[in-house]
């Protein structure tokens, strides 16, 4: 049973799963999402198991009660908040998609909480075809259109094999959202919209790898590519099909992470 925890950081209380055994912290910050992650807190553990014996792992989900003007700097420092209220230094950090925007942040601003830095299919600034998806998805959520949200959500995301195989299930699950719910995630959702830390990310002293894919039609592989030129650091981009849940579907995906955390060899920048 995946252990579901919360903890007051700055006043804001955020909810957080905690799994493995190890003693290094592995700390992933999940994407936007419509529901709270901590409803699928257990599939991530069991996706991530192969961390388990040598890390501590924390899935940290955004705080519980979110208000218009929410920014991703904002998220960030909720992030910092909660690893030094549970003690937490030197992480092994993995954020996706918005929670890679995050994790860039806690990464030039509190620089002694983070080991490591995975960056996946994220970016540190939105171009104006990403600016488009996330413009429609919120236009989409204010209008209620919660199905049509959550499919175009699924077509941008997966494979079209991942797609036949459980497309239908995710749509089905996610567009039972409440308006609660919905409006939580045009709060979220809109937060990227002003979000550019291009030109802070030298700033970033940690060892970084960033993952993307050939097909990201959410941030695009150019984004990926961008933040890894400017910071001089490893990169990869799965080929297509890959898309942006990129990091759902291959099957490498955690070893390449797992790997990249436990080389001693990747050289502080």
């Amino acid at each position: 049973m995946t252990e579901i925890l919360k903890i007051n950081a700055n006043e804001n209380e955020i909810e957080y799963a905690k799994f493995g055994n190890g003693k290094r912290a592995f700390v992933i910050i999940p994407g936007l999402s419509i529901k709270s992650v901590m409803e699928s807190a257990a599939l991530v553990e069991n996706a991530y198991s192969v961390f388990k014996e040598d890390y501590m792992g924390y899935l940290f989900d955004r705080r519980k009660e979110v208000k218009a003007g929410l920014t991703v700097d904002e998220m960030a420092e909720d992030i910092a908040d909660s690893l030094k209220a549970l003690k937490i230094e030197r992480a092994f950090v993995f954020g996706t998609s918005q929670g890679g925007m995050i994790a860039q942040l806690l990464a030039i601003k509190h620089p002694e909480l983070v080991s490591k830095l995975v960056i996946a299919s994220s970016a540190s600034r939105l171009g104006e075809s990403s600016k488009k998806v996330v413009s429609n998805w919120i236009d989409l959520a204010e209008k209620g259109e919660a199905v049509a949200l959550c499919e175009d959500f699924v077509k941008l995301l997966y494979t079209d094999d991942f797609i036949k195989q459980y497309g239908a299930g995710i749509v089905k699950y996610h567009s039972s959202c409440t308006k609660e719910e919905l409006e939580r995630f045009i709060i979220l959702a809109k937060a990227c919209e002003g979000f550019d830390v291009y030109e802070k990310l030298s700033e970033i002293k940690c060892p970084v790898l960033v993952i993307g894919a050939e097909n990201d039609r959410v941030l695009t592989p150019e984004a990926s590519t961008e933040i890894a030129e400017k910071l001089g650091c490893e990169c990869y981009i799965y080929p297509a099909p890959y898309s942006h849940a990129v990091y759902d579907e291959a099957p490498d995906y955690k070893e390449r992470i797992l790997s990249f955390f436990k080389n001693n060899n990747a050289l502080l920048r």
